[in-house]
Order: C-alpha cells, then sequence, then structure tokens
C-alpha cells in the first residue's frame, strides 16, 4: 500500500487517521479467539453480485479446507451488519450463529483431523464504511465505481472468510456478476466474460497461494489495453491496466514504465512471481495504491505508486508478513524499491532528490521504531515515517554496510526459500539470510536499527597538515535506547585543483579519529555523497577556532583558583592548553592525557595576577582559543 505523487509524503503523514475507527473496532476482538484456526483454507469460490451504482454485495463463498484439529466448530470472519442467508456443507444445511463480527459454524459430528471439506456461506448487505473503506462505492465522472481495499482488517467487512496472517488459500475463482456496461478487475487471468442482455459476468481465476487481504475486486466503467515486459521471443509478461476513460491518455503514457520496472526488479530480486498469470493496474478514486495480488489498484500512475506496488508482487504477496507487528517486510521493502526505481531508470540527480528527502522525513522527528510494537493500531502499522521511510533508508544503510553483490544475494535466497516463498514471513527470517550470505552477527545492527528507536546525528571535524589529513567523527544519537551505531561512512575528499577521492571508513568508537594520506590540498570533505546512511551530520573545518564558533565551555570564567574545560561541539581529544597573558607571553602549559569526552580541571598558578588571558586548546586536529579572566581575592 502507497500513498501518491509530489504530496506523497504529506498524505502518509496524515491520512492514516482515517482508519482510527476500523482500528478501534478490531481491538475489541482481537484478544478473542482466531477465526477459523482449526482449520487450514484451500480454496475460495466466491461468486458476487455487484452494481456499481448501488453499494451493496450479495455473495455466495464456497471454501475447500482441511481440518486442522478433530472439531465440529470453526469460525469465519464477517462484519455483523451483513445478513447471513444460509450456511450449506454440500447439499447440508449447518446451523450458525452471527455475532461479535464472527459467523460460527456449528456441524453435528467432529470432523477428523485432516478432513478435505467444504462449505458454501451465502450472504448479502450493505458492507459499512471503516478505514481505507473495504467496500467502496463513489460516482466518478465517468460514472460510479465499487472498489475493495481490505488491509489490514477490512476483508470481513464484505465477505466472510478467515482474515488471518497465518494461512493463505492455494487458489481462488472470482466471479462477478455486474451490469453490462461495466467491467470487472480482480485477481489471477481473465477466464471469460458472458453477457446475457443487461448482465455480464466475468471470471477470474488465480492459481497461485494468496493472503486474505489481496483478494480484492473493482467495478467500473473502465477502458483496458496491455502494455508487456518482454523478456525474449517467446516469453513476456502482460501488464494489463483498467482504467478510466478521462485518464486512458495519461494512463497510457505512463504504464510502459511497469515494464521497465519489472526488467529492473528481476535482474536484483529474481522472475516475477506470477508470471505464468499477469501484472495489472486497476484504477480507483483514491490518493494512493494497493497491491492486490497481480492487479494493484491505482489512484495514479506516476513512478513513486507504479514501483511502489509492482515491488509488492515480490515483497509482501510472495512471501508476506507474518504480523502487522513485521509489516515493514512488506513497506520497507517497498519503499526501498521505489528508490531502486529511481536509481536505474531515473537521472543521478533524480536518484539522489529521493534520497535525500526520504532522509529528511526518517530524521524529521528523533524517535519511533520500525518495528509495529502495537499491531491493532493501523496509524502505528501504516506510519508512514517509520512503517515506509524509515525502514527503507535502513535498507538503503544495510545495503552499503553489506555491499551490493551480498545484499541482493540475501535477498533473492529470501524470496526463494522453500519455507518463505508464497507464505509468509518474520524479521527473524530476513535477519537469518543477511547473515548466512554475508557471514556477519547482524543482530545489533537490526536491533538498534529495527527494534529500537532513533539514528544517529555526527558531527565531523577536519583539519589537513603537510603530512596527513586528520577527521574527527563524533556521535550522538536522537534517542536513548541507542548509545552508538557502528557503521562504515563513506567521505567525498575534494581538493583545490579539481582533485576528488571517496574513502570509507569504519567508525566503531564514539569521537574516533581518523588519518588519511592524502598528496593534495583538501578544500572541502563531503559526508555520505550518495545519501547511503540514515543520519544527520554537521561538518567543521577546524585551525584556528574561536570562542563563537564552536560551544567551548569554560567555568568558572572570571576564575580564581580553578577552571574546568568541557569541548561539547568541538574536537574532543585535548593534547594541551596554554595560557598567554593579554601581552602575547605564555605564562603556562599543560599536557593532557585520556581527556576524551570528560571536563578538564586546571588549577590556577596563585601568582598569576588578575587580568585578561588567552587560553589555547590544542587538539590533534587543531587549535581551539579562549578568553579567561583571573580574579584575585
Amino acid at each position: 500500500m502507497s500513498s501518491t505523487l509530489s504530496g506523497q509524503i504529506e498524505f502518509g503523514k496524515s491520512v492514516y487517521h482515517l482508519l482510527d475507527k476500523e482500528s478501534k473496532s478490531f481491538q475489541k476482538t482481537a484478544e478473542q479467539t482466531k477465526s477459523a484456526s482449526e482449520i487450514n483454507i484451500h480454496y475460495h469460490r466466491c461468486y458476487w453480485k455487484i452494481d456499481p451504482s448501488i453499494k451493496y454485495i450479495s455473495g455466495e463463498i464456497t471454501t475447500y479446507f482441511t481440518w486442522e484439529t478433530a472439531s465440529n466448530q470453526f469460525s469465519f470472519d464477517l462484519v455483523d451488519g451483513l445478513e447471513v442467508l444460509e450456511v450449506k456443507r454440500q447439499d447440508t444445511n449447518i446451523s450458525f450463529t452471527h455475532q461479535n463480527n464472527l459467523l460460527t459454524l456449528n456441524f453435528e459430528e467432529i470432523a477428523e483431523k485432516g478432513k478435505l471439506d467444504s462449505v458454501t456461506v451465502k450472504y448479502q448487505g450493505e458492507p459499512p464504511t471503516t478505514g481505507f473503506g473495504s467496500f467502496v462505492q463513489f460516482v466518478e465522472e465517468d460514472g460510479p465505481i465499487i472498489w475493495t481495499l481490505s488491509q489490514p482488517f477490512g476483508a470481513r467487512d464484505w465477505w466472510p472468510c478467515k482474515q488471518t496472517l497465518s494461512d493463505k488459500a492455494d487458489s481462488i475463482d472470482i466471479f462477478v456478476e455486474h451490469p453490462a456496461p461495466f467491467k470487472a478487475a480482480s485477481n489471477g487471468l481473465l477466464q471469460s466474460i458472458n453477457t446475457d442482455g443487461e448482465t455480464s459476468v466475468t471470471h477470474w481465476k488465480h492459481r497461485y497461494p494468496i493472503s486474505t487481504y489481496l483478494i480484492a475486486v473493482a467495478v467500473a466503467n473502465y477502458e483496458v489495453y496491455s502494455n508487456y515486459f518482454i523478456r525474449n521471443e517467446t516469453d513476456s509478461v502482460e501488464v494489463l491496466n483498467y482504467v478510466y476513460p478521462r485518464t486512458l491518455e495519461y494512463a497510457q503514457e505512463n504504464t510502459p514504465l511497469t515494464a521497465d520496472m519489472i526488467g529492473v526488479f528481476e535482474t536484483l530480486f529474481g522472475e516475477y512471481p506470477f508470471s505464468s498469470e499477469k501484472y495489472g493496474h486497476a484504477q480507483i478514486s483514491w490518493g494512493g495504491g494497493m497491491e492486490h495480488q497481480t492487479m494493484s489498484f491505482m489512484g495514479d500512475f506516476d513512478i513513486y505508486l507504479n514501483s511502489h506496488e509492482l515491488a509488492h508482487q515480490w515483497f509482501g504477496n510472495t512471501v508476506t508478513c507474518a504480523s502487522w507487528n513485521d509489516i515493514w517486510l512488506n513497506e520497507s521493502f517497498a519503499t526501498f524499491c521505489t528508490g531502486i526505481a529511481f536509481e536505474f531508470l531515473r537521472s543521478e540527480e533524480e536518484k539522489l532528490n529521493w534520497r535525500r528527502s526520504y532522509i529528511n522525513l526518517a530524521t524529521s522527528q528523533p524517535d519511533g521504531s520500525v518495528y509495529v510494537y502495537n499491531p491493532t493500531s493501523t496509524d502505528q502499522i501504516f506510519n508512514f515515517r517509520l512503517t515506509y521511510v524509515k525502514g527503507a533508508m535502513v535498507l538503503n544503510t544495510l545495503r552499503w554496510k553489506l555491499g551490493d553483490e551480498i545484499f541482493f544475494k540475501a535477498l533473492r535466497k529470501f524470496l526463494k526459500d522453500e519455507n518463505l516463498v508464497y507464505g509468509f514471513a518474520n524479521t527473524a527470517d530476513i535477519i537469518r539470510h543477511f547473515e548466512e550470505e554475508s557471514e556477519q552477527d547482524l543482530s545489533s545492527f537490526f536491533d538498534k536499527w529495527i527494534y529500537k528507536e532513533g539514528y544517529p546525528v555526527y558531527e565531523i571535524f577536519w583539519n589537513q597538515t603537510p603530512e596527513k589529513l586528520y577527521l574527527q567523527v563524533n556521535q550522538s544519537t536522537s534517542h536513548p535506547s541507542v548509545d552508538f551505531y557502528a557503521l562504515p561512512l563513506p567521505f567525498r575528499i575534494r581538493g583545490n585543483n579539481g582533485e576528488v577521492i571517496d574513502v570509507r571508513l569504519e567508525h566503531n568508537a564514539k569521537n574516533q579519529v581518523f588519518e588519511i594520506d592524502l598528496d593534495f590540498d583538501a578544500n572541502e570533505i563531503i559526508f555520505d555523497p550518495e545519501y547511503v546512511i540514515l543520519s544527520k551530520h554537521e561538518i567543521f573545518k577546524v585551525t584556528e577556532v574561536w570562542d563563537g564558533d564552536l560551544d567551548i565551555l569554560l567555568y568558572p570564567n572570571p576564575a580564581i583558583n580553578q577552571v574546568n574545560i568541557k569541548t561539547n561541539r568541538s574536537p574532543s581529544f585535548i593534547q594541551e592548553i596554554e595560557i598567554y597573558s593579554n601581552d602575547g607571553r605564555l605564562v603556562e602549559r599543560y599536557s593532557i592525557e585520556n581527556s576524551q569526552g570528560q571536563p578538564i580541571n586546571i588549577k590556577l598558578n596563585p601568582e598569576l595576577s588578575a587580568g585578561l588571558y588567552h587560553l589555547r586548546i590544542k587538539t590533534q586536529i587543531s587549535t581551539l582559543q579562549k578568553k579567561l579572566m583571573i580574579l584575585r581575592d
């Protein structure tokens, strides 16, 4: 799921409060027994009657399943406002109760564990308006439309189902009966459109495992056309587009980009995971998009939304988060892939602008974890700054740390893991794949970047002598849950005569000083020129630095018997302190050991007369100056 266009960031920061009603409704039932935990879903045959002019649905859902436990009862999720007409097991009526948004089926005998079984539920009614809509009726310029969007808790609002992140249907058939002038878009391959008078029945067939929230239909006055990603003369993937007539030309200009992105994503992540069917877009009246399996519902076709929803076919649909706590496995990865689209299909400037703007957004507040600790709150599940943007830039940081070869190889193996592919994964699964491929212990990295809060804030000081370029990196963190982030840091050094070199420095200690051999005169140090580190930073060139330039704390001042010195925003490895009289004579010199980060106490010589003095504070890479007034009793 994603927001869109230049308003994407503002949309992401504000729109999710619309989910509050649905979130609270779900929270009331969250502690109840999970629906249909006694069965394993295999197949749904869904027959829906939908007229986009009327917000109403009638349906007949046949579900095939295997009993996971010996039982005579299980429950589907279904909102109370929909009327259940009957439930049958083959030709036999099944007794049921429908309350607390659960449709509970009661069988006369206990079914054996492992038994294959099926039930058919007939129902009707007006689905409620919750969250992003679940089941939305809207009147467009080109006519009315009805579309569904079930993530995260909305599937039960319009059909009886097992609303869970633990079970996927192995396959589905979807039949939509609708007025003949309209077209119905859905998952999988279009099988037929049979028209009888003023009514049509559209049949879609999908033969891949699918999560409940990814099943969807849209019925509208669509124009239909196709683009193709062509691998070779005999192998291609259709990109099928259902769009409003008034936006046909605009869509036709933008959707060819999808084929280009499939090519990029296949190179990096492996073959499009639903190649035997299609990928598609169905336009809806909304400001964002939703990655329904093989048929994303789209509010626009710009590169942001286009790339994000396409990427979900790998990250979210092929391998789906095993809980809403782990939603970053869907949304952070899809947002990261928008950056990939800019990297491979746009200019260098556009790529860097995208990265810079997302780092700025992720660091606009000091707190917040990527991992969702309250998965009943949709505001937290879909927090745009954290779930989408921060998570994406954490992946960018990890990519820099590991290198492209290891990073993308780990992702390909993750997506093809036989225990995960077309199934579910949690954060531990992706950590395992990155660790196995890199042969590194990444527990600390993920603990700090995913489970804890904040990001590093760097202050960088540099100076050049005839022998060396000295560079000191001080790090603080935006949130106290993390004390220090150990990372390789990228720097670009520019010289007076156009020289340029890039260096990678392993930063593993606070206030670390690096010595760099350099055969030219540097005039500029650039930190993170490619915007690969999620952080904030400031850079200072230090030679002779006075009081007003940096926070050199000198207290008390005026002083009588002693003075304390602390350098908050300057190089902190103080080596020597000299005191000069106001006429420039050296009157005292102090050698300092182990000054890192600690205030220095200087006992003043009692023979120094009252008056104004100058302190010269020498560090490894600079000399700092400060005025001192000495008083006498």
